[in-house]
């Protein structure tokens, strides 16, 4: 705009206008009559905004989703509405070891390529963990080449309230059955690490040993609540390169209980064929309300200890959350009991929601 100016060319404008005599003609002033149409509501209208005005807590209101009923006698009436809350990675000062840092670090160190895996279950907060490594990784004096696929949204907020992920570039998912496609698309940037924030398929695990073998290392988030779990499960344990699983697929067939020990050896061997996870690996697991992540380095000393049913070697670090903490009892979490910031909040998200499940009767013909 400003060198429209100087050059004194015509400024555009993103907008219709509607002249003086196009608005007599909509009032009755012409033969001509335009129609104005109000915008339809569409089913699971989104909220985007901040949970916390007075910002004491760290939580953010990702989302609310309305679910309108399109049939019967309750036609185009909301039936339930979804709240999704996310945390922020807001760490107090105090706490002892920064396993950020340290994961990084660790991570760097190894081979390329290498992979990093984040275990824990929905309520571990992994996407405050991705979205701070993510963001370390990619920013200075890092400055990975790094692509991240947003399985859900919750690591970098949607479109219009988006959250700082660092210098990554972000590969949206428009359908989880179709997340594979996105992580083969990362390929257009040559990145150097691609971060995918929930693997939910074979297909995306595919997707991801092809980037791999392609040199190209990966952080990958699960909902698998540990690493025992994880090395018993038949479809995430193909992210551990084959000396590192615990059940080969051929183990998960009862038929082959039933053959002799020749054809169970024959089975064996061709389970432990070539494959392109790397078996340069570092692994963190989250427990379920977020207060503590286990670092596994030795990952096949993990799994040997866990063969003989001992503990496995791992590092752990304790998270404490500015804000508020369900086991702490500083003024943050006092100030969320205060009746007048429960009054704020839900009087804030009663308005959000207001303006977002409704909508105006805009004034401006969208037809001349």
């Amino acid at each position: 705009l400003k060198g429209q100016k100087e050059s004194g060319a015509p400024a555009m404008s993103q907008f219709n206008i509607p002249t003086p005599e196009e608005i007599d003609s909509i009032k009755g002033g012409d033969s001509k009559k335009s129609t104005i149409t109000k915008p339809k509501k569409k089913p699971g209208r989104e909220l985007l905004g901040s949970l916390d005005p007075q910002k004491t807590t760290g939580f953010r209101l990702h989302q609310i989703t309305s679910v309108i009923r399109q049939r019967n006698e309750a036609s185009h009436t909301i039936t339930a509405l979804n709240l999704r809350v996310g945390r922020l990675w807001n760490m107090d000062h105090r706490m002892e070891g920064d396993v950020i840092a340290e994961s990084i670090d660790f991570f760097q160190s190894l081979e390329s390529p290498s992979t990093m895996l984040l275990l824990g279950p929905n309520t571990a907060e992994k996407s405050a963990l991705c979205r701070e490594i993510t963001k370390q990784l990619s920013s200075s004096p890092i400055s990975w080449r790094t692509a991240l696929v947003d399985t859900r949204s919750t690591v970098g907020g949607f479109t219009k309230s988006p959250i700082e992920t660092g210098q990554s570039i972000r590969f949206y998912v428009n359908a989880t059955t179709a997340q594979h496609h996105k992580i083969n698309e990362t390929r257009q940037i040559y990145p150097q690490v691609v971060v995918v924030d929930e693997v939910l398929s074979a297909d995306d695990i595919e997707a991801i040993g092809k980037l791999q073998s392609e040199g190209i290392s990966v952080i990958v988030g699960t909902n698998m609540h540990s690493l025992e779990a994880l090395l018993g499960h038949p479809l995430y344990s193909q992210l551990l390169p084959p000396q590192d699983r615990l059940l080969s697929p051929s183990d998960l067939n009862p038929l082959n209980a039933m053959r002799g020990s020749s054809m169970q050896a024959h089975n064996r061997r061709l389970s432990y064929q070539y494959s392109s996870m790397s078996p340069h690996l570092l692994i963190l697991e989250m427990n379920f309300d977020g207060t503590e992540v286990k670092m596994y380095k030795n990952i096949p000393g993990a799994v040997k200890a866990i063969k003989r049913f001992s503990q496995p070697e791992f590092t752990s670090y304790k998270l404490r959350w500015q804000g508020y903490n369900p086991t702490d009892t500083n003024t943050a979490s006092k100030y969320m009991s205060n009746p007048a910031h429960k009054r704020t909040t839900s009087r804030m998200v009663n308005k959000l929601m207001k303006d977002t499940l409704s909508y105006k009767s805009l004034n401006i013909p969208t037809q001349l």
